[in-house]
């Protein structure tokens, strides 16, 4: 019921935000908040997450992404690079970390 709550709202602002209701606006948008949540340190294995540890990869992908928009030497195509590139560090870190511990 909050889940649902939580997205009709979400779906609502985004309205608001844009000007216009189109199920294409926010395509991939999913894969950008699972980045933020493994940035974050949310095990992709399952356990434990923290929401400052999201809030924390949210803020690491905006300042990327800020940082190459307002450059005007790099192409919008290096956000998903280096998304993508940090992504693979943080999986990598988190199997090394999981490697070491007990199932």
């Amino acid at each position: 019921l909050l889940c649902g709550l939580l997205s009709g709202i979400g779906g609502y602002v985004y309205l608001l935000h844009t000007g216009a209701g189109n199920a294409n606006n926010a395509t991939a948008a999913e894969m950008q908040a699972i980045a933020a949540a493994i940035i974050g340190g949310t095990l992709l294995t399952g356990g434990y997450g923290y929401m400052f540890g999201t809030l924390m990869g949210v803020l690491i992908m905006g300042v990327v992404q800020t940082y190459i928009s307002f450059d005007g030497t790099l192409s919008s195509w290096w956000t998903k690079i280096v998304i993508g590139l940090l992504l693979f560090c943080f999986i990598a870190l988190q199997q090394l970390l999981v490697r070491g511990k007990p199932r």
